[in-house]
């Protein structure tokens, strides 16, 4: 007699032996049959499932895993998504390549900064905004300063004096040429070993230093400048598609 076991298909061999010994019950405990007789039975049963059939079963395994890791990467990567790397396959190679799925593309020479709503430069997602070098693009105009606004400063000049008796002096003052009389003997002892004693006049010359500088205006020229944060570059992937 044959019996179909659901479950096990294109079985032609399964006999009532077979039942006895799968219910396991005391009563067919008492009805014996051979562990050769019973692999037997489960060999032919087995070599049923044709390779095709195993092959099959194969691919929709392979299949079902494909899908599952196709799902999880789309969970952990969405469109849109940032990667940054300094080492690794995608410092030089595109995630399309590497990882074998989306498309990706590489963003060079750009700083990354929080959304904030409203805000005229950070209020746009996905914005490119600001530049590395800008220029002040202006001068500070004509200024003319001051004597109380410009630095204080010193010049040198040469000056000459001597003093004289004013019966021996003679000639008329020169431009800028001033004496003064002292009383007598003020000045007495001037000269090698205090001979020049009768000296009672100071003569000496009004001076004045150069002119420095104009009246003219002046500007100051305000050039472009760099202004990068301490910086760690790295390769930047942005999922597109």
């Amino acid at each position: 007699m044959t019996t179909t076991i659901p479950g096990l298909t294109g079985q032609t061999t399964t006999e009532d032996a077979d039942l006895i010994v799968l219910q396991n019950t005391a009563a067919n405990r008492t009805r014996s049959i051979t562990v050769a007789n019973f692999r037997n039975e489960l060999a032919a049963d087995m070599d049923i499932v044709t390779t095709a059939e195993l092959n099959l079963a194969m691919v929709n395994v392979t299949a079902a895993y494909q899908a599952a890791d196709n799902a999880l990467k789309e969970l952990l990567f969405p469109v849109g998504t940032k990667v940054s790397v300094s080492s690794g396959v995608l410092a030089t190679t595109n995630p399309s390549v590497a990882w074998g799925f989306g498309t990706w593309v590489k963003e060079e020479g750009k700083y990354y900064v929080g959304h904030k709503t409203g805000d005229t430069n950070f209020g746009t997602i996905g914005a490119s905004i600001g530049s590395v070098s800008h220029n002040h693009g202006a001068n500070t105009g004509s200024t003319t300063l001051n004597t109380t606004q410009i630095p204080s400063h010193a010049h040198s000049y040469k000056d000459t004096f001597h003093t004289e008796s004013r019966f021996v002096s003679s000639g008329a003052l020169g431009e800028n040429e001033t004496s003064e009389f002292r009383a007598p003997g003020v000045f007495a002892g001037i000269g090698t070993n205090g001979s020049d004693y009768d000296n009672d006049v100071f003569y000496y010359k009004n001076r004045t230093t150069n002119t420095t500088g104009d009246t003219q205006g002046h500007s100051h020229s305000i050039n472009n400048d760099n202004h990068l944060p301490p910086s760690i570059v790295e390769v930047v992937w942005r999922r597109t598609a």
